[in-house]
């Protein structure tokens, strides 16, 4: 019962927190100076008489009030409608589902790369505190995450696209290789690694502080003392002492990882998420933008409440807290 309560209050959560997130953008979006008629018509919009520019406005329903037109659109989008894009002229849904793997596949693996050497490079530190190899690789590391992404994305493809001509400088996949997943790897090796770049040593740093707090705890002081290795206890004690921590990271990284897919499919043009959302906004198409909106806005969300859900199960003082409070 208390499971289900739970449950509920959450689904409820996430969908007053969509619901206020979609009214804000929809009001906004429609407040941006612009007009969405000249994405439709393009410049041709420019030369409509009055009466051609009502009819174009009531074709596209912009002429109705403000909130009619957001329950027009919620109402449509409850139904699974995402709407018709402006600009490209073709149903949201059909337009976002290539974007969305594109940006999938970048966002994941740059994810699971960031977290893995982010915990690695957390146990080489507090193994080696404060010795070099620790203070060689917070040196490297902020030098890294200080560094402007898009400067660093133009600096490897001057190196490796343009000099080199190693790799691919833009795009997703060659000409007609959509399908190629060698091709699709290879246009992914430099707009990954800008973004293990950017992101690394941020939650590094957090994973290598946390790591380092738990080596101080009584109980690992006094299995040293009792002669086990300190690669051991670090593996098999602290690692999981400090994976709800690892978890409520890897939530808070999702936004992060996120905004950087905008700036690295801008730098490379990369058909993504990122990229068509600034396009959305610079052509106000509305129901594109919304959408992308929606879409990332549920997936923080719904990683937000997963790694609640998961760090209660991996730390029991959370669970006894949540169950607290259910109470």
């Amino acid at each position: 019962m208390r499971m289900l309560k739970s449950l509920l209050l959450r689904l409820v959560s996430l969908s007053v927190t969509l619901l206020i997130l979609s009214l804000t953008v929809f009001i906004l979006s429609r407040l941006m100076p612009g007009d969405p008629l000249t994405a439709f018509y393009g410049d041709v919009a420019d030369t409509f008489s009055d009466e051609e520019l009502a009819r174009a406005r009531a074709y596209l329903n912009l002429d109705a009030p403000l909130f009619p037109q957001y329950l027009t659109w919620l109402s449509h989008t409850l139904q699974g409608d995402l709407g018709f894009s402006y600009r490209y002229h073709m149903p949201v849904a059909e337009l976002l589902a290539p974007l969305i793997i594109n940006t999938l596949l970048l966002g994941a693996l740059s994810f699971v790369i960031i977290f893995a050497l982010a915990l690695l490079l957390a146990l080489l530190c507090v193994r080696y505190e404060e010795r070099l190899i620790d203070r060689a690789i917070r040196a490297a590391g902020t030098v890294t995450y200080l560094l402007p992404s898009f400067w660093v994305g133009l600096i490897l493809i001057l190196i490796f696209a343009l000099t080199l001509k190693w790799l691919p400088a833009s795009g997703a996949y060659a000409p007609g290789e959509s399908h190629s997943l060698s091709s699709r790897l290879t246009h992914l090796v430099l707009p990954v690694t800008v973004m293990v770049l950017s992101h690394l040593w941020y939650f590094g740093a957090l994973l290598r502080n946390r790591l380092a707090d738990e080596v101080r705890e009584p109980y690992v002081l006094n299995m040293r003392a009792a002669g086990k290795g300190r690669w051991a206890v670090l593996v098999t004690e602290c690692l999981p002492a400090v994976l709800p921590t690892l978890f409520n990271v890897m939530a808070i990284a999702i936004p992060h990882v996120l905004s950087g897919t905008f700036v690295v499919e801008a730098v490379f043009n990369y058909p993504g998420v990122g990229a068509m959302a600034v396009e959305s906004v610079r052509n106000h198409d509305y129901s594109l933008l919304l959408a992308l909106i929606l879409i990332t806005s549920l997936a923080v969300v719904a990683a937000a409440q997963l790694s609640a859900s998961a760090g209660g199960r991996l730390d029991p003082r959370l669970k006894r807290s949540a169950r607290e409070r259910c109470v």
